[in-house]
């Protein structure tokens, strides 16, 4: 019986990592699936090509590799600053990356461009989390542009 045990113990120990292993596990470099290492490479190619930028932006997103995420929009709003999609996508990102700081930044730079009732209520939405009275005068914001949306529809019908 003791040996049995023995061989048991002896089992177990050299099964799970040793201190040593967990160390040159964490200095390895995070390495992409084959996949989001293609279209970096596509990108190295056309850096120009915004398809492929946002493409792998989504594809990070949904690998949960969100500060890589962010970073690969940041180069996007780096050659065209006056994008509304690219500042709202940067502020969803931020948000899925519990940055409300950046999020509320991002949605407003892009609100600043077009002030869609998305991007005013995300806003509002993230002041009110953080009990501000500015998300009361987003909505009112909102409401104000829809009831002159009806008035202007309603005169040219």
């Amino acid at each position: 019986m003791r040996i049995f045990l023995l061989l048991i113990f002896a089992m177990l120990t050299f099964s799970c990592n040793s201190p040593i292993d967990i160390n040159v596990k964490e200095n390895k470099t995070e390495v992409y699936p084959g996949f989001v290492q293609d279209l970096m490479q596509q990108i190295e190619r056309f850096p120009d090509s915004t398809a492929l930028r946002v493409q792998l932006i989504d594809t990070m997103d949904s690998l949960n590799l969100i500060k890589e995420a962010l970073s690969q929009i940041d180069a996007l709003i780096t050659r065209d600053s006056g994008n509304y999609g690219n500042w709202f996508r940067k502020g969803e990102l931020a948000i899925r990356n519990t940055d409300t700081a950046l999020a509320i930044k991002s949605f407003s730079s892009a609100a600043a461009i077009y002030s869609s009732p998305d991007v005013l209520l995300t806003l509002a939405n993230l002041y009110a989390a953080q009990k501000n009275k500015i998300s009361l005068d987003l909505c009112d914001k909102v409401s104000l542009k829809n009831r002159i949306e009806t008035i202007s529809h309603i005169a040219i019908t």
